[in-house]
Order: structure tokens, then sequence, then C-alpha cells
């Protein structure tokens, strides 16, 4: 049995856990009431998030953790850069699942949200906005403010924040997925999306529904970010955690 810290932030890390959970001790963190509700409903003890470092390494010693799976999301680069050096200084084995790129030929890419912003002043479309609230303020820059539809978790500070942006009530979706290929299009279809506008964070089912309608795409590119023993596939992870049964003995993926 191995003692394993999940750094949680998607449906990717939960699944994780449910695969994992019943042959090892999991502790993982949640950043939302809400979230530490949903680990515990699983059994899994949890901690309240995001960890600094001094925090991280005190749990880790706390719990006696001997692996580090971060499947944090693929934006939260703070945290995976905290769990990388809590693992160097505390000799404890480290994997990344990080989610494949959703990035397609026919879609355009951005490095900025203010980029962003400027496409949509040029293209003047009706666009869903489904970037997340922490960075909106991008929209301010907007000018066509009645024709941008915003997707954010059922909060009512996050109603409120967007509202006061100049963001019509009419325009919010306030709702919490994961949203699955049949519901993104029907959402196109309901509010008349001419484009989307989403971060490269693997959620491939708004894609599909974006490519099968037609509507342009614009994706916040990822950060050139570095790594330690990255995997794509849930089940690669699975096996290596069975296979490597001891702090220590992770060969690190080129």
């Amino acid at each position: 049995m191995r003692r394993i810290y999940i750094i949680n932030g998607t449906s990717d890390s939960r699944f994780i856990i449910k695969r994992l959970r019943h042959d090892n001790y999991i502790i993982s963190s949640a950043v939302t009431d809400e979230g530490i509700k949903k680990l515990s409903d699983l059994g899994i003890d949890a901690v309240k998030g995001p960890l600094d470092i001094n925090e991280m390494m005190n749990l880790l010693r706390e719990k006696n953790i001997d692996l580090i799976i971060d499947a944090s999301h693929p934006f939260a680069y703070s945290i995976s850069r905290t769990a990388m050096t809590a693992s160097e200084e505390l000799g404890i084995d480290y994997i990344r699942y990080e989610r494949p790129s959703i990035l397609y030929e026919s879609t355009s890419t951005f490095s900025s949200y203010d980029e962003i912003a400027d496409c949509l002043n040029r293209m003047k479309c009706r666009a869903l906005i489904t970037t997340g609230i922490k960075n909106i303020d991008y929209i301010k820059n907007v000018i066509d403010k009645k024709n941008i539809i915003i997707r954010v978790l059922p909060r009512p500070e996050n109603i409120e924040r967007l509202i006061n942006i100049g963001i019509p009530e009419k325009n919010i979706i306030a709702m919490e997925g994961p949203f699955t290929y049949e519901l993104e299009l029907a959402i196109m279809n309901n509010y008349n999306i001419e484009c989307l506008v989403t971060k490269d964070n693997g959620d491939i089912e708004k894609i599909k529904a974006a490519l099968e309608k037609g509507i342009k795409i614009l994706i916040l590119k990822r950060d050139n970010m570095e790594y330690k023993n990255v995997y794509n596939d849930i089940n690669e992870i699975i096996k290596v955690v069975y296979n490597v049964k001891s702090r220590g003995n992770l060969q690190e993926k080129p």
C-alpha cells in the first residue's frame, strides 16, 4: 500500500482517486468547501487548498506520504511548482497527469487574455466565454458586452462580479460541469453562439460541439511548463502506482 497525496482540480483527479482508494491511503485537497465534501463523500481525507510550500511539506511529513500525483488543472502552474519543489525537498516520488491538448488546425490560439479581447472586438461575434472567473476582467475590454455569454460556477460572488463588469444577467450561465457534448451543443444553439472562447484545458466536449456547428474557436494556450514524469493516460498512472510499490524506486520518465 502506498501513501499518496493526490492534488485535486479536475474530474480526472477524482477518477484517479476512485481507481486507487481501495488499495492505498489517499489524501487530497480542494479549494472549495464543495470540493472538500465531494472528497469526503468518497471516504478520502481532505484538506483545504491551495497549500503553500510550507503547508504542503508539513502535510507530506505528517501523513508520511511517499507519492504525489499532481492532477491539478492544466493552468494551475503555481500549485504544480509547489508540488515539484516539495517532492524534491523531501525525496518523494512525483507523477504529473496532464490532460491532452485540445488544439486543432482549425482553432485560433492566443498567449494572453488581452489578445482574445482584441480579437473579439475585431470579430464582433456572439461569443460563449468558458475561461473561468479568475481572470474574467479581460472582458471589460470587450466593447459589445450584450453579445458576450459567460458560463461560470453557480456562486453568488461569480454572478455579482460579472454584473459589475457589465454583463447582462440574461447572458450569465451559472452551471457546474462536467458538460456532455449534447449539453454543449444545446447551449450553443440556445444562445445562437458564433464563437467559443476557452482555455487549452483538455475539455474536449465543447470543442467537438463547436466544430460540429462550424463556429470559430479561440483558445488560450498553455504556458511551456516543464513537469517531471508526465502522463496523459490515467491507465498508465495506475500501472505505475501498482508496479512501483515503494518510495524512491520510481524511474523518471524521459
